[in-house]
């Protein structure tokens, strides 16, 4: 049971690190070329997404295309929302580019810095995990250590050297 709950700390590390390095390469996309480049990725995941998905083996486990599309929308909502209270307006043209490219790179930020605390706390509960580990004798641990190898002869035959 905890060398799962391990394996799945790790697993949800390495998941937060993939979608990292899209949220950077996103964030500064829209920083270069504005808000269309951000609508350009919402367009191309919800039209193309790709079948890359974590290998759980789970069924309906979502693509990390999927993921982002969800995070995006997530997003973009937040955004419209606070330009839409900051200035009273929801039309783009209204607001402007930059101040939504500022609210959308913001938003990205949010979103990053959540997934970097998220992966944080699962790396300091897998070490708790491993630690815990350490100290017990579980059946796991004795299962590991009969598969070890190490046989009676060969502790009998070191104590008689």
């Amino acid at each position: 049971m905890r060398k799962q709950r391990i394996a799945n700390y790790r697993a949800e590390i390495d998941l937060n690190n993939i979608l990292l390095v899209r949220l950077d390469q996103l964030r500064a996309k829209v920083k270069s070329e504005g808000r269309i480049a951000f609508s350009n990725e919402v367009a191309r995941l919800k039209e193309h997404p790709s079948d890359d998905k974590p290998p759980t083996g789970h069924a309906k486990q979502p693509t990390y295309d999927e993921m982002m599309l969800q995070m995006l929308l997530k997003v973009w909502g937040e955004c419209k929302e606070e330009l839409g209270k900051k200035y009273g307006a929801l039309d783009g043209d209204q607001v402007g580019e930059e101040k939504w490219v500022d609210a959308l790179v913001r938003g990205l930020d949010t979103h990053e810095n959540g997934l970097k605390e998220r992966s944080e706390e699962c790396d300091k509960l897998a070490k708790e995990e491993e630690e815990e580990q350490s100290r017990k004798i579980t059946s796991e641990t004795i299962k590991d250590g009969w598969s070890s190898g190490v046989s009676h002869e060969t502790i009998t035959r070191s104590q008689t050297c």
